[in-house]
């Protein structure tokens, strides 16, 4: 195992003159990480905004965190990769948009070439491990890997993604994230949190700032907002008790019209024990209900939306295939519409 972080970083031989990595940082918040910087290469399609200096404002930054904590029993450690665009210009403090008045400004012409130009999207790997047992970097498979070609493959991903056709799959992986399956868990949540805070009287008290977007809300935490009533010797909130009615109410009518001779609902309430007993259960379960069954789906729908955030491939070299097998399957359905459409017109 490393003794140090600097230990760690020294594997990946970040220094070599020929790799083209640059600017190698410890990160504070990991016991075993570091970031580092490479230059996008001349050859693809996405074209960075270039500082006044002649030096490229926008480089790829590559995150690599092993998560000690999450050792397998094995002895296997998980290797945590996250490549992304990252701007030189908007990283320094005050710089949220260019300045072309300012010196160390990218040109105005090169930001207008840059945003005509398809971007690189940004991705995760989770497919390399450590093993202490050989002290070696093995990919899933357990064959084992330099620790530079993890970097090296993980930068050559990430440029394929502005390719036309081999970065055809992220793209369409993207747009399925971003419009259906995250749209969808915000809705999600927004619609649940309205429930809670609107019609249970709940408030929502994260332990940090970040829960919501990260780890969710403690179900201890959610209180009622408004002045409780008390029933039976039950407090409950204003809002459970008007629910409560609501349901005695229909109840009550679902009884009236009912037709059978005899009904469950004629069996309570011929009874005022029986009803009784049904009122207090039926009080404790709208009062249960946001904090053990709304609370834990929330929570669940905040972690899906932190997993679906973010792109997770293996390496490119396995999925060549897929920009030819969506190209036969656009023109089979085109065929196969022209066929129907034909039969139907003659």
């Amino acid at each position: 195992m490393f003794e140090t972080n600097k230990d760690f970083l020294e594997v990946f031989e970040i220094s070599s003159e020929d790799n083209g990595f640059y600017d190698p940082i410890l990160l504070r918040d990991a016991r075993y990480g570091f970031s580092v910087k490479r230059k996008y290469p001349d050859d693809i399609s996405f074209k960075s905004p270039i500082l006044k200096s002649g030096e490229p404002d926008e480089v790829a930054v590559i995150w690599v965190v092993l998560r000690v904590d999450d050792k397998k029993d094995d002895g296997r450690i998980p290797v945590h990769l996250r490549i992304s665009k990252f701007s030189l210009w908007k990283s320094e403090p005050g710089n949220f948009d260019y300045d072309f008045e300012n010196e160390n400004s990218p040109t105005k012409e090169s930001v207008e070439i840059s945003r005509e130009t398809r971007a690189p999207i940004e991705l995760e790997e989770n497919d390399y491990f450590y093993c202490e047992k050989t002290s070696r970097f093995v990919d899933k498979k357990g064959k084992e890997v330099d620790p530079s070609d993890i970097l090296e493959g993980l930068f050559r991903d990430h440029c394929l993604t502005v390719d036309k056709y081999q970065g055809l799959e992220l793209r369409f992986k993207k747009l399925m994230r971003d419009v259906v399956v995250c749209k969808l868990l915000d809705a999600m949540r927004a619609a649940i949190k309205f429930l809670l805070e609107k019609v249970f009287d709940k408030e929502l008290i994260a332990e940090s700032m970040s829960a919501e977007l990260w780890s969710g809300y403690k179900e201890a935490k959610a209180k009622n907002i408004h002045r409780s009533i008390k029933i039976f010797d039950y407090e409950a909130s204003r809002s459970t008790v008007v629910l409560f009615c609501g349901g005695a109410v229909l109840l009550n009518l679902l009884d009236i019209w009912g037709n059978e001779e005899f009904s469950y609902l004629m069996g309570v309430s011929s009874s005022n024990f029986l009803i009784l007993v049904h009122s207090i259960l039926m009080l404790i379960v709208i009062e249960a209900f946001p904090t053990w069954v709304l609370l834990p789906v929330l929570n669940v729908v905040i972690r899906m939306k932190r997993k679906f955030s973010y792109i997770k491939i293996n390496p490119y070299t396995h999925r060549v295939w897929f920009p030819y097998f969506f190209m036969v399957g656009i023109l089979a359905f085109v065929f196969g519409a022209a066929y129907f459409v034909s039969v139907a017109l003659y």
